[in-house]
């Protein structure tokens, strides 16, 4: 099984989008924490994460297997390392951002991941991305992943996301002075405390929200 899986990573690069998306359906299926291929996918995890993310900007459903890989993938924080760069963290800041994404809640659950990594959290601190109208008026990730997150509520931003798992990022966020200062201090674009924003969700019936 793991030639045919080596094959499998091969074609999430084939110049062919109809045999990217193949690839990318069914590695997701062995990529399950615990499951009896999951190590070798870890393994090979520098063969498969950047085309994985490319394909989460293709089809629906190809980005929807190529997310929930990484996901599983970044439960091993050997994994997150591959990610800690500002592209790779750019685009995915673009796919939670971006109001007609298909993945945004998966995408959130896949930066949950990734903020346990300190290198992680540094980045993000100081990672700008393109402005997204309808969000907020300021390049700084963290701004816009804030206000999506409160915009976001009820699906009132996205219809396909609630953005609740962006609660877990801010939690990790401040275990650093860095993440605590950005939530106390007032932001430029709008003059407002961060944790102002957010404390409103500490009685939110959303688990996932209040509890991060």
């Amino acid at each position: 099984m793991e030639s045919q899986l080596n094959e499998l990573i091969d074609f999430l690069k084939s110049p062919r989008s109809d045999v990217r998306q193949m690839a990318a359906s069914y590695i997701v299926s062995f990529s399950k924490p615990g499951s009896e291929y999951f190590a070798f996918l870890k393994a090979n995890a520098e063969r498969l994460v950047r085309p994985l993310l490319v394909i989460c900007h293709e089809t629906p459903i190809a980005a929807n297997s190529a997310m929930s890989t990484l996901v599983n993938l970044t439960t091993d924080t050997t994994v997150c390392r591959l990610l800690a760069d500002e592209d790779s963290l750019s685009m995915i800041v673009t796919l939670i951002t971006v109001p007609s994404s298909m993945i945004a809640d998966t995408t959130c659950m896949l930066l949950s991941n990734l903020t346990k990594l300190d290198a992680i959290c540094r980045l993000l601190d100081t990672l700008n991305v393109t402005e997204v109208p309808g969000i907020c008026n300021s390049p700084k990730a963290m701004d816009q992943l804030t206000d999506v997150f409160v915009k976001g509520m009820d699906k009132q931003y996205n219809r396909n996301a609630q953005f609740s798992f962006l609660a877990s990022v801010f939690a990790d966020m401040t275990n650093f002075p860095f993440g605590r200062r950005y939530f106390l201090e007032r932001t430029a674009y709008d003059g407002k405390l961060p944790i102002t924003k957010i404390m409103v969700f500490s009685e939110y019936p959303d688990i996932i929200r209040r509890g991060g």
